[in-house]
């Protein structure tokens, strides 16, 4: 679920950038952002979960999956490797080259945002689900106090909406006293 979530965020965030009249001139440029996608995931995933595999000696023993299990810091170098000459190679227009360097850059930086920060919520998840369920009912109860501080205590000012000024005040204590 992490995952998918992860690259439809990926692929939301990277049209952003994409301008489709340069693409056009540019066949097969598309196929960078999944590569470096793939590569990145491969790694941060991989690296998070080496440490859980290793107790199942069975995937060890299987013939391609064992090899890329032992390996997986050299397969990993070895993609990215293959990706920045590809990448290079694909330099053809000089008129291009700002574009093309400019995708590079920005895929890198949300592959940061995205993959690496994802990371982190598959961490949360495989030791204990309370830290992923503890953060959110925090922020619930914040809320909810909030709008009950501010319903019941609040002063409204003469402004479109109109915010509640001593509920954001006044939310401090009681999520802190509860649960």
């Amino acid at each position: 679920m992490v995952l998918c979530a992860q690259a439809k965020i990926f692929q939301e965030l990277v049209s952003i950038q994409i301008n489709y009249n340069k693409e056009r001139e540019l066949p097969g440029f598309n196929f960078f952002y999944f590569f470096w996608f793939f590569t990145a995931t491969l790694w941060f995933f991989g690296r998070q979960m080496m440490p859980l595999l290793e107790y199942d000696a069975w995937l060890f023993q299987v013939p391609v999956l064992g090899w890329v299990l032992r390996k997986h810091y050299s397969v990993c170098f070895g993609l990215y490797l293959a990706g920045i000459v590809a990448f290079v190679i694909s330099l053809r227009k000089e008129k291009m080259f700002r574009y093309q360097f400019s995708q590079f850059a920005y895929c890198h930086m949300a592959l940061f945002m995205v993959v690496w920060n994802s990371t982190f919520i598959v961490g949360n998840l495989y030791h204990g689900l309370i830290w992923m369920f503890l953060p959110g009912s925090m922020v619930m109860c914040n809320d909810i106090w909030a709008y009950v501080f501010g319903f019941f205590f609040g002063r409204t000012v003469s402004m479109l909406p109109p915010p509640a000024l001593f509920g954001a005040e006044s939310r401090h204590p009681p999520p802190v006293c509860s649960p």
